[in-house]
């Protein structure tokens, strides 16, 4: 946790601690002691905020919000389900739900002033919060993206070509894409691509990149590992704020164990789903099947049957290299292939297959000719 920890904060959490085991009223002020510190590591670390503008709702109000004509709006039931709103409404309600943790400790950490058990304890309380957060921020984005708006791309790389059709996408809608959220992993994939020598050295440097064009780069464990979410400058959605983070204090002094109950209140809405990008990895990809029948001769002559298919991205090159030097290009799967050979002797014979993701196959054979 950040909080400075001068003599100050020390001596008032141990006197909080200390009168936490005396009465209610104690554990109700310590309690609320801790409560800032962790809605402050919340804030530091959840990019939920970035991604949908929070609006704190005054008592009574309900999240009500206008939407597009024309658009569909998502958001996170109480059930934690994605709901859609059909079409044809200008207005949307979103949900607001619990987010809670209960962190526990044993009554000696309060009897002995453990003020660091404590404070690994608010800062546990704070992970578990802010992922939760973000996680169902995620979840709602991502559902919300239309089909039209999705690039898939197959194998389990992202590719320098996919990010940058889904940047154009907004690009056509006269949009600057302003944060692209991925898993850690995936940004890995960027340190392969052909970037420009400033990137690569800020990379290379710093181990990341702080900006892919006018896109700043989230990373999150909160995002699928086979997603990559692409938003815009235009405000995509709403974070109605039901309650602010309050913690409750929970005493079973007969199971010697003491703790909090840490909640908040909230819900996730996006209300331009037409303004949301996705890349989409379909999985592993696979590198082409490829075959070679076995040889036939005549003097010089040599006929060949090469078999080549991808099930994944599709060919993009068959050729076959007849071992002298010479190749045949733009091979067509099952049809024969004739070579002469200037002069007797052994060649080696090799198809080599490539699909459009750049990986390659190749079956090899071995070939005799005799002159006459």
């Amino acid at each position: 946790m950040k909080t400075i920890m001068n003599q100050a904060y020390m001596a008032r959490m141990a006197l909080l601690m200390s009168q936490a085991l005396e009465s209610p009223e104690g554990m109700r002020a310590l309690a609320a002691a801790i409560a800032a510190p962790i809605e402050q590591e919340i804030a530091r670390k959840e990019i939920s905020s970035l991604l949908l503008t929070q609006h704190t709702l005054p008592k009574g109000e309900r999240p009500l919000y206008q939407k597009k004509p024309r658009v569909k709006a998502y958001w996170i039931s109480t059930e934690g389900e994605i709901r859609e709103q059909q079409l044809g409404q200008d207005e949307v309600e979103l949900s607001t739900n619990r987010i809670h943790s209960n962190p526990m400790v044993d009554v000696s950490v309060l009897k002995n002033g453990n003020i660091g058990t404590l404070m690994d304890i608010q800062q546990a309380a704070a992970d578990e919060i802010r992922k939760e957060i973000d996680k169902r921020t995620i979840n709602v984005v991502s559902a919300a993206v239309p089909t039209v708006n999705t690039i898939e791309v197959a194998g389990s790389v992202i590719t320098e070509a996919a990010l940058n059709e889904a940047i154009s996408i907004l690009e056509d809608l006269e949009l600057s894409a302003k944060y692209i959220v991925m898993r850690g992993r995936r940004f890995n994939d960027l340190r392969g691509w052909d970037l420009d020598p400033q990137t690569q050295n800020e990379l290379r440097t710093k181990g990341v990149i702080k900006n892919y064009g006018t896109g700043g780069i989230l990373l999150t464990a909160s995002a699928a590992l086979n997603e990559v979410l692409i938003l815009p400058e235009d405000e995509v959605g709403k974070m109605p704020i039901r309650e602010t983070l309050k913690t409750e204090a929970i005493d079973r002094k007969e199971r010697f164990k003491t703790g909090w109950l840490v909640w908040s209140e909230l819900g996730q809405g996006i209300l331009r789903p037409d303004i949301l990008v996705k890349i989409k990895l379909l999985g592993v990809n696979n590198p082409p099947t490829v075959g070679l029948s076995n040889p036939s001769t005549t003097n010089l002559q040599v006929v060949v049957v090469p078999t080549a298919s991808d099930g994944d991205t599709g060919l993009a090159n068959v050729l076959i290299l007849w071992g002298d030097g010479e190749k045949t290009d733009a091979v067509t799967s099952g049809q024969d292939y004739h070579h002469d050979y200037a002069s007797a002797g052994t060649y080696r014979i090799t198809l080599v297959a490539t699909d459009k993701s750049g990986q390659t196959a190749t079956a090899t054979k071995t070939v005799t000719v005799t002159a006459g």
